[in-house]
């Protein structure tokens, strides 16, 4: 195989070898350490909540009247969140009513379901029209910083 001692004097021979042996070491952690930091997984970027869709029942609402919207959400983590919702004139993008609800616990377990149907009112003082249904949801996760993992917004009519 090589003959390391066939490029060494007499006197260095066993400095050369020591010396070949530690700069491959050197280089096998230098490769390891970008190997490792170039391909591990980085789970702290995973979003708490991603919101699969959002409907919204009826489909024409109606001022001071209740209407109910589902969601279909997939969490990987169980965190408080506070939702903010609010109806946006589509002519002008004027904001006309915007509702902060109070803190809710998160559901029972994580993945992929359908939350509990949420019933919130159309204000009496908004004016028939054109608007878009604006929500915004923030986790509050013990430990971290509250996180704004989805803005939706969907097309609807108040009649």
């Amino acid at each position: 195989m090589f003959d390391l001692d066939k490029l060494s004097d007499s006197k260095n021979r066993y400095a050369v070898t020591a010396l070949n042996i530690a700069a491959g070491a050197a280089l096998l952690a230098a490769a390891t350490w970008f190997s490792y930091n170039l391909f591990s997984v980085r789970d702290g970027e995973v979003p708490v909540r991603t919101v699969n869709s959002i409907t919204l029942e009826p489909t024409v609402l109606l001022s001071g009247h209740p209407f109910i919207t589902h969601v279909n959400v997939t969490l990987t983590k169980l965190c408080p969140y506070e939702v903010h919702w609010s109806l946006v004139r589509r002519a002008d993008g004027v904001e006309v009513v915007k509702i902060v609800e109070p803190i809710k616990e998160p559901p029972a377990q994580t993945g992929t379901q359908d939350l509990p149907p949420f019933n919130r009112y159309v204000p009496a003082s908004v004016a028939p029209g054109e608007y878009k249904y604006f929500a915004e949801v923030l986790d509050l996760c013990p430990g971290s910083h509250a996180t704004t993992p989805v803005r939706s917004n969907i097309d609807i009519s108040v009649r």
